[in-house]
């Protein structure tokens, strides 16, 4: 496994690496490659298909590669030994499966009267998958490079209906089907924001009010700087990122983040006694799913 790592820099020093994108405001951008070293294994795994390749097929050999063994097949058992559950199966779509837990770094399932094991991955620019069906000694990685896409697990559904002779189903039209239909859901919104942002209203208390340093027990502080008429957001963890708040109307504000990873969203502030007293943060889903209460403090 040469070019697999688990840092930044070997992947920036990797020549035939892809580059991540993403669709945002329906155009395709280039985004730069994050540094997620901090958060360790989870999405910090850079490979290639090869590798991968070589590592299904040790995981399906029972730990073994060439006749060697890598791993012993007791470790690998563990990992695939469901540790929690995660949801009781109801989704009429797929009324094969029974059950739906956590094992080691797998999501473990069955379908179609076998077990699946598998887990997606994600980096900014980058989703995957990786499928194992032990039974039938059978596996995949579907590696994408653009995080704006279903289709990774689409094509995972499609693998499985292929192996379990499934009668045949468009999975990729189906998910492209509803992946649009919100799509455009967002970009309507965002188009809304924007056409509001351009009527120039005035928030309920100048802009001044709003300046000032605000924080959140969980993440720390943010901080509200005035530029031109509109306020820019810093983060006291992400040197790098930033906000530009444009008013919308009374105490709400649309955010636009630096790095589109983010998204656009509508910041809502609160007051007390005319005086500003909190911001609602909010970012993409695919970064994190809960808005942050950040309290102003001074």
């Amino acid at each position: 496994m040469g070019r697999t790592s688990a840092n930044l820099q070997s992947f920036l020093s990797d020549k035939n690496a892809s580059k991540p994108y993403t669709f945002f405001e329906n155009r395709l951008i280039e985004l730069k490659p994050a540094n997620i070293d901090n958060i360790g294994a989870c999405a910090s795994i850079n490979s290639s298909v090869k590798d991968i390749s070589n590592w299904i097929i040790m995981q399906l050999d029972s730990g073994k590669f060439e006749g060697k063994e890598v791993v012993p097949f007791s470790a690998i058992r563990e990992t695939r030994k469901s540790q929690m559950i995660v949801s009781e199966p109801s989704n009429p779509n797929y009324p094969t499966k029974n059950f739906n837990t956590y094992g080691l770094g797998w999501e473990l399932e069955d379908y179609a009267a076998a077990k699946v094991v598998s887990h997606n991955g994600g980096a900014n620019g980058f989703v995957t998958n990786t499928t194992l069906v032990p039974s039938k000694k059978f596996g995949f990685t579907i590696l994408t490079n653009n995080d704006a896409n279903w289709f990774f697990v689409s094509l995972q559904q499609q693998l499985l209906d292929y192996i379990m002779n499934m009668p045949y189903d468009n999975r990729s039209a189906n998910d492209f089907t509803v992946f649009t239909s919100r799509n455009k859901t967002g970009t309507d919104e965002i188009s809304k924001f924007r056409n509001i942002v351009a009527q120039k209203n005035k928030p309920d208390l100048p802009l001044s009010s709003f300046i000032g340093k605000y924080k959140n027990d969980f993440y720390g502080v943010v901080e509200i700087k005035p530029e031109a008429d509109q306020l820019i957001m810093t983060f006291e963890h992400h040197p790098g990122l930033n906000a530009v708040l444009s008013p919308l109307s009374g105490f709400n504000f649309m955010a636009v983040y630096s790095d589109v990873t983010y998204g656009i969203h509508e910041f809502l502030f609160t007051q007390e006694g005319g005086k500003v007293k909190s911001v609602k943060v909010k970012v993409n889903d695919f970064i994190d799913y809960m808005p942050y209460d950040f309290v102003k403090t001074e």
